[in-house]
């Protein structure tokens, strides 16, 4: 059987920036950046240009500067420039993208979210109910399911 061993000095450092929810560093174009939580205003603005830009070149370095600059305020002032300037004059590697990309995840608060989403489906009044048949054919059209009669 095998000896379990205690973990080491870098692990319980991960854990503990983890835990006390650090910013995570990371390297990005040859310098050392931290990324704290998102906010929600650029998690809202990541969304937006994911669903309208349909390059997923100009995409990236968007998404990218967005997550980088991380403050409603910052992306209205910066966002137009950095964007532009990695897509026509820097050539932003996309090797820098996923490293930010990566960091960013991370930092994104899902789990209140997700859980306030699903307490509050089941209290709303907006959600439409169906109808005897419409529940019975559902029911039917499900594989392994007995027909109803």
């Amino acid at each position: 059987m095998a000896k379990i061993e205690q973990p080491t000095d870098e692990y319980r450092r991960l854990l503990d920036n983890v835990i006390e929810a650090e910013p995570e560093e990371f390297e990005f174009r040859g310098k050392t950046r931290k990324m704290g939580w998102l906010h929600k205003g650029p998690v809202r603005k990541v969304s937006h240009v994911t669903s309208k830009e349909t390059s997923p070149y100009t995409q990236h370095r968007k998404v990218c500067a967005i997550l980088l600059l991380n403050n409603v305020w910052k992306i209205r002032a910066f966002y137009w420039l950095l964007w532009r300037w990695w897509y026509y004059i820097s050539d932003l590697d996309e090797v820098d993208i996923l490293k930010v990309l990566d960091a960013g995840k991370k930092k994104v608060q899902r789990e209140a979210f997700l859980l306030n989403t699903m307490l509050l489906t089941a209290m709303t009044d907006l959600m439409m109910t169906m109808t005897k048949e419409e529940a019975e054919s559902i029911q039917a059209a499900h594989p392994g399911a007995e027909p109803s009669r």
